[in-house]
This record gives C-alpha cells, structure tokens and sequence, in this order.
C-alpha cells in the first residue's frame, strides 16, 4: 500500500485507483527474497526493472520529490532517505 501511495499515485481525478496506471501484481508468494517482478505469473505489459523508474522521471509529482537534476541525472539524497526512513518505520 506504501508504494501504491507513494511512489505509484495511481489516483484519478476523484481518487479512486486508476488502473490504467499500474500493471496487475499477483501478490500471492511471501518468503524473504522473492521478487514480484521475477514471478511467471506477473506477465506485466510493461518492462517491470525499469517502469517505476521510468515513472518517477516522467510523473512530475515524483520528480520533484525524487530528482535534483536531470543533466547529469542526480536523485535529491535527503528525499531518498527520507522515504527509507519511512518505509523502515513501518
């Protein structure tokens, strides 16, 4: 859900999600060290390595948040630890 939130923002325009936005995860394995994007059954329409990547860069809300400077590329390091921070708290 802190990901949906945070970094997806994946709301329309009355808040509900749009899920045109987000490809569909199956969420059903839990043991340490699985990955959602290496799962057979999470065929996504998009490249799963680099689309949340290619988001931040391209969702003007997260660009401001994650990004100093595009040219070089550097992320805003305060921000970046700020959101693990968050995410070790919960």
């Amino acid at each position: 859900m802190v990901l949906m939130c945070d970094l997806m923002i994946p709301l329309d325009d009355i808040g509900e999600i749009n899920k045109g936005q987000v490809p569909y995860i199956d969420w059903a394995e839990s043991k340490v060290g699985w990955s959602f994007l290496d799962d057979i059954q999470n065929r996504f329409s998009v490249d799963g390595t680099w689309w949340l990547f290619q988001r931040i860069l391209r969702e003007p809300t997260l660009k401001r948040r994650f990004v100093q400077s595009m040219e070089p590329l550097q992320w805003r390091q305060w921000a970046m630890k700020q959101y693990k921070q968050h995410l070790v708290h919960l």
